[in-house]
């Protein structure tokens, strides 16, 4: 169930935090402060705390939002039950880009794994700001070609890699986000996901991945050691 709290920013003095905010987003980082202020006196702020459902798989939710503090996930749910995590959004990242088809639902659902803060503008509202600013509709068609890539990438591992090979795959992606380091010995991974987490990350169960995990400890290519992790040399090379 969705809770949020909601605040409409006064437009004739937009807020000077989300302004700032908005500049050192990646998608708008190149923008002027005359455009900046533009958004800004559009924007709506919500709140939401963590486990809420930001947007639900297959709503016509017609709003375009930037995350400007917390983290979320892109989920996929299957009919069957089973989920699978296509990404994670830190700040400064956006989501709802499917607002830009008004008659498009959205793929997937967007679940918040901290409190976060979204400042969202409706589709008409951000249109009318790519009309008139055409260079973010360029760099935001180049975001968009970047996440569908790794979408289909992570649905090409699940039909065609096995789980060990997946959740390797998801740990060493999961290490270069999060400080891995690379040693003689394999990558080091100072903090890792949960088991459900990956699970959901790799597109299968909890228990599948425990017995994963089992299996590649007993055959020494991975150690572990509280939440520090070792991916030996050879598992990561494959």
């Amino acid at each position: 169930m969705m809770h949020d709290r909601c605040t409409t920013l006064d437009s004739g003095d937009p807020n000077v935090r989300w302004r700032t905010l908005l500049s050192g987003m990646p998608l708008l980082r190149h923008c002027g402060a005359g455009e900046l202020a533009a958004l800004a006196e559009r924007l709506r702020v919500r709140s939401y705390p963590a486990g809420s459902l930001v947007i639900a798989q297959d709503e016509r939710s017609q709003r375009w939002s930037f995350l400007a503090t917390g983290r979320v996930r892109l989920v996929l749910f299957g009919e069957n039950g089973r989920e699978m995590t296509l990404a994670e959004l830190d700040a400064g990242d956006f989501f709802g880009e499917s607002a830009l088809a008004s008659d498009e639902a959205h793929s997937t659902s967007v679940i918040a794994l901290t409190d976060i803060t979204v400042l969202t503008l409706s589709d008409e509202a951000f249109v009318a700001h790519l009309q008139a600013y055409p260079t973010t509709a360029v760099r935001l068609a180049s975001e968009l070609v970047v996440r569908l890539t790794a979408a289909q990438r992570a649905l090409a591992e699940a039909a065609l890699h096995t789980v060990e090979q997946r959740l390797v795959r998801t740990l060493v992606r999961w290490g270069m986000q999060h400080g891995a380091r690379e040693t003689d010995s394999g990558l080091v991974l100072p903090t890792r996901p949960t088991h459900q987490v990956l699970a959901q990350m790799v597109g299968t169960s909890r228990e599948t991945i425990t017995r994963a995990f089992a299996a590649l400890a007993k055959r020494q290519q991975l150690f572990a050691d509280g939440e520090c992790l070792l991916l030996s040399a050879p598992l990561v090379d494959l």
